[in-house]
């Protein structure tokens, strides 16, 4: 009986449980990469999304920041123009709470 209501509960989670959470939109066309995975027996294909070219920019302290210096990390980039200043502040401290 222990061992019973761990599978038990795995199985009601696995088939029974719902996601609360709402995904992320995405922009832009949805691609599919030619590969697919399993979800409870329903074949899912696999898609990509957001793939920048190659980049070289200089961040606020001089140093160069480039695709190559970011593979493989998630990022969030901040572009702004000095002369739209009221805007800047909210969205910095919106980042920096992140």
């Amino acid at each position: 009986m222990i061992l019973a209501l761990p599978g038990f509960l795995y199985y009601l989670l696995n088939t029974k449980g719902k996601n609360r959470y709402k995904p992320l939109p995405y922009f832009g066309p949805k691609e599919m990469s030619g590969t697919s995975h399993k979800f409870h027996g329903e074949v899912i294909p696999d898609t990509t999304y957001h793939q920048l070219p190659a980049f070289k920019l200089v961040d606020q302290n001089g140093d160069t920041v480039s695709s190559e210096s970011l593979a493989n990390k998630i990022f969030i980039v901040n572009f702004f123009i000095p002369t739209a200043l009221r805007f800047v502040t909210p969205l910095t401290t919106t980042l920096k709470a992140c």
